[in-house]
Protein backbone atom coordinates (compact mmCIF):
# COMPACT_ATOMS: atom_id res chain seq x y z
CA UNK A 1 0.00 0.00 0.00
CA UNK A 2 1.39 3.37 -0.77
CA UNK A 3 0.04 6.07 0.65
CA UNK A 4 0.03 10.15 0.64
CA UNK A 5 -1.75 12.51 2.33
CA UNK A 6 -2.32 16.51 1.97
CA UNK A 7 -2.92 18.16 5.17
CA UNK A 8 -4.78 21.55 5.61
CA UNK A 9 -4.03 24.46 8.06
CA UNK A 10 -5.57 24.29 11.63
CA UNK A 11 -8.28 27.59 11.56
CA UNK A 12 -11.63 27.87 12.52
CA UNK A 13 -13.16 27.66 9.11
CA UNK A 14 -11.43 24.12 8.66
CA UNK A 15 -12.64 22.83 12.08
CA UNK A 16 -16.11 23.75 10.76
CA UNK A 17 -15.80 23.18 7.19
CA UNK A 18 -12.75 20.83 6.17
CA UNK A 19 -13.20 17.49 5.66
CA UNK A 20 -10.73 15.00 4.34
CA UNK A 21 -11.36 12.84 1.23
CA UNK A 22 -9.36 9.58 0.50
CA UNK A 23 -8.85 7.98 -3.03
CA UNK A 24 -8.30 4.83 -3.33
CA UNK A 25 -7.07 3.22 -6.30
CA UNK A 26 -7.11 -0.05 -6.82
CA UNK A 27 -5.03 -2.21 -9.64
CA UNK A 28 -4.96 -5.53 -10.30
CA UNK A 29 -1.50 -7.17 -9.49
CA UNK A 30 0.17 -3.94 -8.12
CA UNK A 31 -0.10 -2.10 -4.62
CA UNK A 32 -3.24 -0.11 -4.41
CA UNK A 33 -2.21 3.68 -3.70
CA UNK A 34 -4.41 5.76 -1.38
CA UNK A 35 -4.50 9.54 -1.44
CA UNK A 36 -5.73 11.81 1.44
CA UNK A 37 -6.90 15.26 0.29
CA UNK A 38 -8.65 18.25 2.27
CA UNK A 39 -11.63 19.94 1.35
CA UNK A 40 -14.16 22.50 1.84
CA UNK A 41 -16.64 21.07 -0.15
CA UNK A 42 -17.94 18.68 -2.36
CA UNK A 43 -18.62 19.14 -6.46
CA UNK A 44 -21.28 16.78 -7.21
CA UNK A 45 -22.19 15.80 -11.26
CA UNK A 46 -25.75 15.80 -11.98
CA UNK A 47 -25.28 15.48 -15.56
CA UNK A 48 -26.45 11.84 -15.88
CA UNK A 49 -30.69 11.34 -16.88
CA UNK A 50 -30.40 9.14 -13.97
CA UNK A 51 -29.49 11.99 -11.04
CA UNK A 52 -33.20 13.48 -10.22
CA UNK A 53 -31.76 14.26 -6.76
CA UNK A 54 -28.87 15.16 -4.09
CA UNK A 55 -28.57 11.46 -2.68
CA UNK A 56 -28.37 10.13 -6.14
CA UNK A 57 -25.81 12.39 -7.26
CA UNK A 58 -24.04 11.54 -3.95
CA UNK A 59 -24.06 8.29 -4.42
CA UNK A 60 -22.28 8.52 -8.04
CA UNK A 61 -19.65 10.72 -6.39
CA UNK A 62 -19.00 7.88 -4.12
CA UNK A 63 -19.45 4.64 -7.04
CA UNK A 64 -16.03 3.24 -7.94
CA UNK A 65 -14.38 4.49 -11.22
CA UNK A 66 -12.80 2.24 -14.05
CA UNK A 67 -9.58 3.90 -14.75
CA UNK A 68 -8.53 3.48 -18.53
CA UNK A 69 -5.51 3.40 -19.92
CA UNK A 70 -2.99 2.57 -16.91
CA UNK A 71 -0.18 0.21 -17.95
CA UNK A 72 2.55 -1.07 -15.55
CA UNK A 73 6.23 -0.53 -15.35
CA UNK A 74 6.71 -3.18 -18.23
CA UNK A 75 4.22 -2.18 -20.39
CA UNK A 76 1.36 -4.33 -20.19
CA UNK A 77 -2.62 -2.54 -19.51
CA UNK A 78 -3.71 -2.53 -16.04
CA UNK A 79 -7.49 -2.87 -14.78
CA UNK A 80 -8.11 -0.52 -11.94
CA UNK A 81 -10.56 1.03 -10.09
CA UNK A 82 -10.55 4.11 -8.05
CA UNK A 83 -12.90 4.37 -4.80
CA UNK A 84 -13.84 7.60 -2.88
CA UNK A 85 -14.95 7.99 0.24
CA UNK A 86 -14.97 10.89 3.03
CA UNK A 87 -14.12 11.88 6.83
CA UNK A 88 -17.37 15.10 6.71
CA UNK A 89 -16.66 17.72 8.28
CA UNK A 90 -19.27 19.42 10.81
CA UNK A 91 -20.74 21.14 8.21
CA UNK A 92 -21.10 19.75 5.11
CA UNK A 93 -20.76 21.97 1.81
CA UNK A 94 -22.19 20.76 -1.23
CA UNK A 95 -21.83 22.21 -5.13
CA UNK A 96 -23.88 20.63 -8.17
CA UNK A 97 -22.15 21.34 -11.02
CA UNK A 98 -24.68 22.60 -12.97
CA UNK A 99 -22.29 23.41 -16.25
CA UNK A 100 -21.09 20.81 -18.79
CA UNK A 101 -18.47 21.22 -21.73
CA UNK A 102 -18.82 18.74 -24.41
CA UNK A 103 -15.24 17.99 -25.59
CA UNK A 104 -16.07 16.86 -28.92
CA UNK A 105 -18.32 19.87 -29.90
CA UNK A 106 -16.09 22.39 -28.09
CA UNK A 107 -19.12 23.61 -26.43
CA UNK A 108 -20.72 23.73 -23.08
CA UNK A 109 -23.70 25.10 -21.49
CA UNK A 110 -25.97 25.51 -18.42
CA UNK A 111 -27.80 22.04 -17.05
CA UNK A 112 -31.37 23.60 -16.67
CA UNK A 113 -32.92 20.62 -14.72
CA UNK A 114 -34.78 20.01 -10.99
CA UNK A 115 -33.08 17.99 -8.50
CA UNK A 116 -34.67 17.63 -5.57
CA UNK A 117 -33.25 17.74 -2.04
CA UNK A 118 -34.89 16.44 1.70
CA UNK A 119 -34.44 18.97 4.52
CA UNK A 120 -32.00 15.69 5.80
CA UNK A 121 -29.34 13.92 4.02
CA UNK A 122 -28.07 10.79 5.05
CA UNK A 123 -25.27 9.62 3.61
CA UNK A 124 -24.66 5.98 2.81
CA UNK A 125 -21.88 4.01 4.92
CA UNK A 126 -19.96 2.87 2.08
CA UNK A 127 -19.13 6.72 0.90
CA UNK A 128 -17.69 7.44 4.78
CA UNK A 129 -14.32 6.37 6.25
CA UNK A 130 -13.25 6.69 9.67
CA UNK A 131 -14.75 6.23 12.70
CA UNK A 132 -17.13 8.48 14.34
CA UNK A 133 -18.16 10.70 11.64
CA UNK A 134 -21.59 12.30 10.93
CA UNK A 135 -23.95 10.12 8.74
CA UNK A 136 -26.78 12.74 8.59
CA UNK A 137 -27.03 16.36 7.71
CA UNK A 138 -29.67 18.61 8.19
CA UNK A 139 -30.04 21.49 5.46
CA UNK A 140 -29.70 25.16 7.07
CA UNK A 141 -29.74 28.36 5.19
Amino acid sequence: LVRNEIRMSESPISRIFGGSMRLELRRRGLKNTVSMQPFYELHLDIEDDGIQNVEQAFKMFSSPDEIQGLRSSNGNKVHASQYVSIAPPLALVLHLKRFNFKQMQGCGGKLDKFIAYSEKLKLPSKALYGTNVAREFELKS
